[in-house]
């Protein structure tokens, strides 16, 4: 049938053919077969469907006219209700567990209350993460159970509702994984398990965590190709075998900057005898800079861009390792390096606390990486504890 044909862009191997309407391309289907081509049709626009006949999904009203309601039948939201309410469990049982460690925001509620401080004061913000293809689903569906529940409910009133940041397929060496496919992820314990030629460990948790937030997947799939679960690379002399690990890029940056920029801070402390304090007499220059990339990492963080965030922090270690070699002035230096604990704590939250409790700073654990302590000019006096030669923050 008559056609447009569009010829194969650059990098593609197929071409394309554009029909007039749906019953031509069909035609040309049936003939494209025959001929034996390989061929797929589709890319075209369709109305996007919310409801279906499913039994075990949310009861949808009917709309349109009777005839088309009667012809519809019962029509249901293909949503999977637990999977609204999951979320808050967990916080429930994340915080109880945690009731010794954490400061209640109201110091009046027990321990198993303590969720209602998270998603049901006003002045909080929960945050979900969640495929694209989901939103028109479960944002829908939340939007109306969380009405419901604030109206029914004693327990769940002021159920605030939370902010749905989209993101795209995390792919598995190219492929969508998942447990049901034929393609399986990775466990986190198989990935926090590997180790390299010497038996150490290949991967931590914060390098893997910082690998992941780093990849911008708000922005479009990425895939996770760790080097040694990769078949390509199992050839040493291949292109993947010589090239160095993906996955490794952000754990080589903790080991090697950050954790050289904590090490000299406190090596060089001590260097000026025992009980040294650390000094006072932070420059305006070094707080100015604090100021600005705060501003700027603040900003990427309110519109939820976790890659751009963590590469604001990421180049401002880099140049206080670089200002320190340089410089060697220590308040300077501890001043930059408190910044960059508390803004690269979201990121890699083992290794910031190591940091934190190396201070010896009398300020609690969420007292010292609020953000207000951001911009306090409060390390000067503090005694950190003796860092033995050789030791590892990340």
């Amino acid at each position: 049938p008559p056609h447009r044909f569009r010829p194969a862009e650059k990098g593609k191997a197929s071409f394309e053919l554009e029909f007039t309407d749906y019953a031509t391309r069909d035609a040309a289907r049936k003939s494209l077969s025959a001929a034996g081509i390989k061929m797929r049709s589709g890319k075209t626009l369709v109305p996007l469907r919310l409801t279906g006949n499913i039994k075990w999904g949310v009861p949808a009203p009917a709309i349109g006219s009777v005839e088309q309601q009667e012809a519809a039948g019962p029509l249901s939201l293909w949503v999977w209700p637990e999977s609204l309410w999951a979320p808050i469990s967990f916080s429930q049982a994340r915080l109880t567990h945690q009731a010794g460690e954490l400061e209640c925001l109201n110091p009046e509620v027990q321990p198993e209350g303590v969720w209602r401080d998270y998603w049901c004061d006003p002045q909080a913000q929960v945050y979900q993460f969640i495929g694209q293809d989901n939103i028109y689903f479960y944002g829908i569906a939340q939007s109306a159970l969380w009405q419901a529940l604030d109206e029914s409910t004693a327990a769940a009133r002021g159920l605030q509702q939370s902010q749905l940041v989209a993101n795209y397929h995390l792919l598995f060496l190219d492929k969508k994984a998942s447990s049901s496919a034929s393609v399986k992820p990775p466990m986190a314990a198989d990935l926090l398990a590997l180790q390299d030629d010497q038996g150490r460990p290949l991967y931590s948790s914060d390098a893997l965590r910082s690998h992941f937030l780093a990849l911008g997947l708000e922005q479009k799939p990425v895939s996770f190709k760790p080097k040694p679960l990769d078949p390509a690379a199992a050839d040493p002399k291949s292109p993947a075998g010589k090239a160095p690990d993906p996955v490794a890029k952000e754990g080589t940056f903790l080991r090697n900057v950050f954790n050289r920029l904590a090490r000299s801070c406190f090596y060089g402390l001590q260097e000026l005898g025992p009980d040294v304090a650390i000094p006072d007499g932070v420059s305006d220059s070094c707080k100015k800079e604090v100021e600005t990339v705060a501003a700027t990492y603040d900003q990427a963080m309110h519109k939820a861009e976790l890659h751009s965030a963590q590469s604001v922090v990421t180049e401002f270690v880099r140049r206080a390792n670089k200002q320190w070699s340089a410089e060697h002035q220590l308040a300077d230096a501890f001043y930059r390096l408190k910044a960059g604990v508390i803004l690269f704590a979201p990121f890699t939250p083992h290794g910031c606390q190591k940091i934190f409790e190396q201070l010896a700073s009398p300020l609690g654990y969420q007292e010292f990486f609020c953000w207000e302590n951001l911009f306090r000019d409060n390390l000067a006096g503090l005694r950190p504890a003796v860092l033995p030669p050789r030791s590892d923050f990340f």
